[in-house]
């Protein structure tokens, strides 16, 4: 499910995740005020490694658009253009990477991650 599709809503994790995070869920319910993370990050990685080559293949090309649309201390910000051209994808491809999988625009993504646009990064 895009994460666009799920902004500004609470969503049950079985509705993400299915039968496993109906079940994650019932037991972090069930954890009390001191949660064990380990089974938490458990959970985590073995959902993370169940995903198809496609998804992990588009979340690995989100991550690398992040890092490229990061903007450093006296650096100008990256263009559209030359940022999809970097990756060999199309500009609409890029644009809805950061929709779907993010659940913000690219140029809001861009403009809070410019330092200059305020003073400080946010």
């Amino acid at each position: 499910m895009p994460v666009s599709e799920i902004v500004d809503r609470v969503v049950p994790l079985g509705d993400l995740w299915g039968e496993s995070g109906r079940r994650l869920a019932g037991e972090l319910a069930g954890l009390g005020p001191d949660p064990d993370l380990n089974q938490l990050q458990a959970e985590l990685l073995a959902h993370l490694t169940a995903q198809t080559p496609s998804d992990l293949a588009r979340s690995e090309l989100l991550h690398a658009a992040t890092k490229v649309m990061t903007t450093r201390a006296g650096q100008p910000p990256k263009q559209v253009p030359a940022v999809a051209q970097r990756l060999a994808i199309s500009e609409r491809h890029l644009r809805s990477l950061f929709t779907d999988g993010l659940g913000i625009s690219l140029k809001r993504f861009a403009r809070y991650n410019d330092p200059a646009a305020d003073g400080f990064a946010r």
